[in-house]
């Protein structure tokens, strides 16, 4: 099953320039995820009845050409495939007169909201979402695994505060690319005004008062990030831009 929402860019999601940025991208396809599984009875208000919640594991964005503000695009959204305990859902953008802006795939497990482990997704949440199989925005290419790089040539450190924390007590996942832009050098940060391309993998969550060291490198003409605990133990995030 297709579903989508019609949005107007806001100038919240602007940055450089009044084209929307990536993390505006994502904001939107985020809204009408949630819109889409509160629709089907799986989403934030269902919680009570349901006690599952959907968790983010990946996100893959392309861009191809980016709106302004104001203008107004539609977010088409829908569920891929559904494998045990991993589902996948892609998303694709849409100008007004039907031109395709930005597509991408996202990878999502299911947690029990008492316990906090990854629960198995059983049938009758698969079928609610009538899974599109024969619908794939990257053509069946499948999420390869980030690697870490062997070395990094600057690092930033920071501390979790309250701004940072979602209605599951930790970091909001857009926020991890606030900290990969954060982590940029200067040179790299000035002189790219938007990353057409985006990976982000999710590992371990951050939580309120956390402390973590973003490390930066740059190899295969890619711009990395990768998040861990500020003793290197935890490894949170790899971020690819390019």
């Amino acid at each position: 099953m297709f579903y989508e929402e019609k949005y107007k860019v806001q100038i919240r999601d602007t940055r450089k320039s009044t084209k929307i940025t990536n993390k505006g991208f994502l904001g939107l396809m985020e809204d009408v995820a949630s819109s889409h599984s509160n629709k089907v009875g799986f989403g934030i208000y269902d919680l009570p009845k349901t006690n599952l919640i959907w968790l983010l594991l990946e996100w893959k964005l392309q861009v191809f050409s980016r709106p302004q503000f104001e203008d107004i695009v539609t977010v088409k959204t829908w569920s891929r495939g559904i494998e045990k305990y991993y589902a996948y859902r892609d998303f694709e953008v849409y100008s007004e007169d039907g031109k395709i802006l930005a597509i991408a795939t996202s990878k999502w497990i299911l947690v029990d909201g008492k316990s906090k482990k990854v629960t198995k997704i059983q049938n009758e949440v698969a079928n609610s979402y009538e899974t599109e199989l024969n619908y794939d925005v990257f053509e069946n290419e499948k999420l390869d695994k980030l690697k870490e790089p062997k070395s990094f040539t600057s690092t930033l450190e920071y501390k979790l505060s309250r701004r940072d924390i979602d209605l599951y007590k930790h970091m909001h996942n857009l926020y991890y690319l606030d900290l990969a832009y954060e982590a940029l050098p200067e040179k790299v940060y000035e002189n790219e005004d938007e990353f057409n391309n985006i990976r982000i993998t999710y590992k371990r969550e951050i939580k309120y008062g956390d402390e973590i060291k973003c490390m930066y490198s740059r190899q295969n003409n890619k711009n990395v990030v990768v998040i861990r605990s500020k003793d290197g133990k935890t490894l949170h995030s790899i971020i690819e831009m390019w």
